[in-house]
């Protein structure tokens, strides 16, 4: 049994880091030479996709018989490793592999693609040299997280020109790193084994297994301390057809290589058909009457703008669906932790690693009503790194509750990037564990019928944000105007690189894909996009945009536009149906941004800020030039209200701790400041004589040294800090 002590390398995280990147890279040559030579002498290019998935299939049943081959040759009937060169498909070569008493490996060759021969010169090119020199590279070493790190560059790098999109990014295949996997599964065994009913058979489902590294993981730990009597059935579910394949053959490996002496009955329970399942987890048929003790994995995080261009027929039934769904910005996660949710049986329990968007942001709202109305949330755990995963960028945040009614106080850890991940989850497995690299591990209780943003840090913090709120009015209360800058839609299209003028009032811009265009300079206005455009004047501007408005910021019409701005009106043409494609508000032409109050952005003073804050990083911008979406604006209505003011309040470190523990983080430095929470930013208004003489000095103080200026004191002795 675990002490909590130690956290075991389930998933063989003792390989280093490089030797698995190595190994990927290696692979990545071996297909690239084998697929080039299979298709030099193929002249079809309709077969080259097909090629590409029976070649992949291939390189992964290669590793597994070689590993199994030079590892545990006891463990199955292997003929000669010479032998592969002279099979012809994949499924001749699935046959050579018998493992003792494991009919499941046969049916496994059935479900890879192997109808297409594979040609003489391939199998020798994969089977007589290149892998087994791979092996002899990486010191016969395969960890099981490696099929599913193969799989996500199968999807990432296609060799096809027909597949040239990442479909990982597309189906959310991110999988989770082994330390994660290894720490959630112990939590989680933790808390069943604590929970006090004897059970003889436990029911784990991954609903989105991937390439089954947490039933995998599930396995060992119950190889390593399950009680004698204790049985676990396995189950797991994805869309993806060859990771389910692959969580079927890493389960056979991992079975083969167990220490469990009832190895048949053990590989035989666990790769039953009815155990893994292509499908939707969100179907409304999928584990349709079926409760589970743990559901545990990592769901795919989907933002909704990324499921409405692939497929948006599921976006409106998830929406009918689910409550987590029914707002406007969901991601995919969130119907997963609800449905998940209603699966469990009473106490039973839920581990998840999703994206920390939902405990602060207003689309999680609804999730975390539905968490707190349903479960004792047992443990978040959030994390610094925005690289955890180690191809995509975004804030992870473990979660586990458990289905139960009892009031509990939620542990909470705050993970800083300073020391290994494994290293620091190791101490956080301590059941007295006060503190990890110096961040409180905090009990918290998380408000029942609140939708705000969990209370996420010490009662010292929430005494200072009562204040703040207290001292302050609101930001969105002023008399000023809050708001994003302007959305294309297509950015592609309309924002330019400048690259010179030419004659007759014609500018050469160049697009992101590097095309040269002559435009018409009066049609092109500066824009800012980031932090580093702050500088950025009318006449040495970083970015342009295509900007078809009259002075006042309506739009043009249509036949004005062309006979003003021919050559603009021509290159917006080229690509008319796309702009047709965007959500445009009612009555904008084809050719409009997408964001309709382009008025209020045209010519004003305004304070901005990048959505992707750090400390100091308001601006302000004197001239009006027109703002990106990605930037957050605050533009005074009313001559009271003096911008730099609000520059050096806003770019005190008060006002950052506030923003701090209302934001979401992103990475060690930076902050998510979305709009809803800007606008709570707390002003104070000036009231009293030493209020208003505080306010000039810091206005005065900003107007000579800009956003840099040292006001920190005085804004202390204003908010009575």
């Amino acid at each position: 049994m675990n002490d909590g002590n130690y956290l075991p390398n389930l998933l063989d995280d003792h390989i280093n880091p490089s030797q698995t990147q190595g190994l990927m890279e290696g692979l990545h040559r071996v297909r690239r030479d084998a697929f080039d030579v299979w298709t030099s002498r193929c002249r079809s290019n309709r077969l080259h996709k097909t090629i590409q998935q029976t070649l992949d299939n291939a390189i992964i049943l290669a590793l597994v018989v070689e590993y199994l081959r030079r590892t545990k040759p006891k463990a199955m009937r292997v003929r000669e490793i010479g032998e592969l060169v002279t099979e012809t498909c994949i499924s001749d070569m699935a046959h050579m592999v018998e493992p003792k008493r494991s009919p499941a490996w046969a049916r496994l060759s059935n479900s890879l693609n192997g109808t297409l021969p594979i040609p003489f010169n391939v199998r020798k090119l994969l089977f007589g040299q290149l892998l087994p020199d791979l092996y002899a590279t990486f010191q016969n070493e395969l960890p099981v997280t490696a099929l599913g790190d193969y799989h996500q560059m199968c999807l990432a790098v296609p060799l096809t020109d027909r597949g040239t999109h990442d479909e990982r990014r597309t189906k959310g295949a991110h999988y989770t790193p082994a330390s994660l996997v290894d720490y959630m599964i112990v939590r989680a065994m933790e808390q069943l084994r604590g929970e006090g009913t004897a059970r003889d058979t436990i029911r784990i489902l991954d609903p989105s297994c991937g390439c089954g590294a947490f039933l995998v993981a599930v396995l060992r730990y119950i190889e390593t301390f399950r009680d004698s009597k204790q049985t676990a059935i396995l189950h797991g579910s994805d869309i993806d057809a060859r990771a389910v394949s692959l969580t079927s053959l890493s389960l056979i490996v991992a079975a083969l290589t167990s220490r469990i002496t009832d190895r048949s009955a053990l590989a035989g329970t666990i790769v039953r058909n009815r155990n893994l399942k292509v499908q939707d987890f969100l179907a409304d048929n999928a584990w349709a009457n079926q409760t589970f003790d743990l559901i545990i994995g990592g769901p795919p995080f989907i933002r909704v703008e990324q499921m409405h261009r692939t497929f948006p027929d599921r976006v409106r039934e998830y929406r009918k669906m689910y409550a987590t769904a029914q707002d406007g910005q969901f991601d995919l996660y969130m119907p997963f932790i609800e449905k998940s949710i209603n699966l469990l049986r009473p106490g039973g329990c839920l581990a998840f690693s999703v994206s920390n968007g939902f405990l602060r942001n207003k689309s999680g709202a609804r999730l975390r009503r539905f968490l707190t109305d349903h479960c004792a949330v047992e443990e978040i755990v959030e994390f610094e790194d925005d690289n955890i995963y180690p191809d995509a960028s975004v804030q992870i945040a473990l979660l586990l509750a458990r289905k139960t009614k009892s009031l509990t106080r939620t542990r909470y850890a705050f993970v800083p990037t300073k020391r290994p991940v494994r290293e620091q989850l190791r101490q956080l497995c301590r059941p007295s564990c006060r503190s990890v690299s110096g961040s409180k591990v905090l009990r918290i209780s998380l408000p029942k019928d609140s939708i705000g943003a969990w209370p996420l840090h010490s009662s010292d913090d929430d005494a200072f944000l009562e204040h703040m709120d207290r001292i302050g009015t609101a930001l969105g209360k002023l008399p000023v105007y809050v708001s994003l800058g302007l959305c294309t839609g297509t950015d592609d299209v309309f924002i330019f690189r400048p690259a010179g003028r030419t004659a007759n009032g014609v500018a050469r811009v160049v697009t992101r894909n590097g095309l040269h265009l002559d435009l018409e300079s009066a049609v092109l206005k500066p824009v800012r996009r980031t932090r580093q455009s702050a500088a950025v004047s009318n006449e040495n501007p970083e970015h342009v945009c295509v900007f078809p408005y009259a002075k006042n910021g309506d739009v043009l019409d249509e036949q004005t536009f062309r006979e003003m701005f021919p050559m603009a009106y021509e290159y917006l043409a080229t690509h008319k149906q796309r702009l047709r494609s965007r959500r445009l508000c009612p009555d904008q032409p084809w050719y409009a941004l997408r964001k309709a109050d382009v008025a209020s952005h045209i010519g004003k003073a305004k304070v901005f800020t990048p959505t992707a804050c750090a400390a100091r990083g308001f601006t302000f911008d004197a001239i009006g030039t027109l703002c990106h979406h990605s930037l957050l604006t605050i533009t005074p209505l009313n001559p009271t209200i003096d911008p730099h003011y609000l520059l050096g309040v806003l770019n005190s470190k008060h006002l950052w701790r506030y923003i701090t523990l209302r934001c979401a983080r992103l990475g060690s430095d930076r902050r998510v400041l979305r709009l809803q929470i800007a606008k709570r930013l707390p002003i104070v208004l000036p009231q009293t004589r030493p209020q208003r003489t505080l306010a000039t000095q810091i206005a005065r103080q900003c107007r000579r040294l800009g956003p840099k200026a040292p006001v920190d004191d005085l804004v202390k002795e204003l908010y009575a800090v």
